[in-house]
């Protein structure tokens, strides 16, 4: 292996620039260090299956996603808690209360997402059903004030509308 030329045919690397002929070798060697950070071991390099530093190569891409997608995570939660204490920093504010910072960390997975949007509706119909409650008290209580001179004298309850 080593000694070798890549192509037989082209005597440079990068035909034209005057570069020294590189041999498999030399390859090799330059890319040991890279794969080797990798995560790979010397002895997988050198005398594992070929398509190993393809499988690593893919490994270290997801890595660097999975990475940016979490510093990317960490600059939305000090993004949001720069705004949530910006009101504190503003001297000219006149409520100079911080707001509030986030009670759940943000949704990521699809299941995070529903239960978020399930947790949502919940919430809003529970809101909606003591809206409901609140209001019904409200017009049941204003109605039998309203109609107590109405009803009979000492034969009715005001207060359930029973005769």
């Amino acid at each position: 292996m080593d000694g070798k030329l890549v192509n037989p045919s082209d005597s440079t690397r990068g035909e034209g620039f005057g570069s020294a002929p590189l041999s498999f070798g030399q390859l090799f060697d330059e890319q040991c260090g890279l794969y080797m950070a990798m995560g790979m071991s010397y002895d997988d390099y050198w005398n594992g299956e070929p398509d190993m530093p393809k499988h690593y190569r893919k490994k270290r891409e997801t890595e660097r996603q999975f990475r940016n997608e979490e510093l990317w995570l960490q600059g939305m939660y000090v993004y949001e808690a720069i705004l949530a204490c910006a009101p504190a920093l503003n001297a000219m504010s006149k409520k100079p209360k911080p707001l509030p910072y986030s009670q759940k960390p943000y949704p990521i997975t699809s299941k995070d997402l529903e239960d978020t949007r399930d947790e949502q509706k919940m919430k809003q119909l529970e809101d909606g059903r003591q809206w409901m409650i609140d209001f019904a008290e409200k017009f049941n209580k204003e109605f039998y004030a309203k109609h107590k001179q109405t009803m009979k004298g000492g034969d009715g309850d005001a207060s359930t509308g029973q005769s």
